[in-house]
């Protein structure tokens, strides 16, 4: 029990085979993250150490989606998460709010039902967050990453290209995600979700940096 908290921290996936095929890092020393040039997901340690008010809340959602709620349990805790999170980082909200639509079933609704108030004041907290965060949002950098797949804050990075997008996905979630699928657990469907938005995520680039990558990406790597 005390050495899958030390894997989780230390884990940094394949990211040294990145470097080993583009020979590009940005940034101090040994840091690989930035191997593809145009995109980042930080490894854990990078994550709890550079970003910990982007880490934290992301990491506490999977955690809780991980831990099976009851329908109560998450009508209560899910909604207090993503306005933690709203507030902490509008970015891991994004890839917190796709978990929670894929956790939605029959029994969720039938809870959110018997507490149509509540509902209704969470929904209206949420959106004054949202308004709030967002707010003057207009002059942050945003495109699909085919009008602009060089980030060009780097002499000689690697840009987006289909080849480096595969390159990036397999090793940065499908090698990790044959793992976990191959692993008898009921939550394949939350595993399918968070790979479903660490394989769509390179599509968008927002930010100077990208920043809903490495932001939005925290969630879902904490699932796999």
């Amino acid at each position: 029990k005390f050495l899958a908290p030390v894997m989780f921290m230390l884990f940094s996936g394949m990211d040294v085979v990145g470097y080993w095929i583009t020979d590009f890092q940005r940034g101090t020393i040994y840091h690989y993250e930035w191997w593809a040039g145009w995109i980042e997901y930080s490894s854990s340690l990078t994550s709890i150490f550079w970003a910990p008010q982007n880490t934290i809340p992301g990491w506490m959602a999977a955690a809780f989606f991980l831990s099976r709620p009851n329908a109560k349990q998450f009508v209560v805790a899910a909604p207090l998460f993503l306005m933690a999170c709203v507030l902490w980082s509008p970015f891991v909200a994004l890839g917190v709010v796709v978990l929670m639509l894929c956790m939605l079933n029959k029994e969720i609704f039938d809870a959110v039902m018997l507490d149509v108030p509540g509902a209704v004041l969470v929904a209206i907290i949420a959106g004054l967050l949202a308004y709030y965060v967002t707010f003057d949002s207009v002059s942050i950098p945003r495109s699909f990453v085919w009008n602009n797949p060089c980030l060009k804050s780097a002499i000689g990075e690697p840009c987006f290209s289909v080849l480096g997008y595969v390159e990036f996905v397999v090793l940065e979630v499908l090698c990790i995600a044959a793992v976990a699928f191959s692993l008898k657990d009921t939550r394949t469907w939350l595993t399918f979700a968070a790979c479903s938005v660490l394989l769509l995520l390179p599509f968008v680039q927002v930010g100077l940096y990208n920043d809903i990558a490495m932001s939005s990406s925290r969630p879902s790597l904490a699932v796999l």
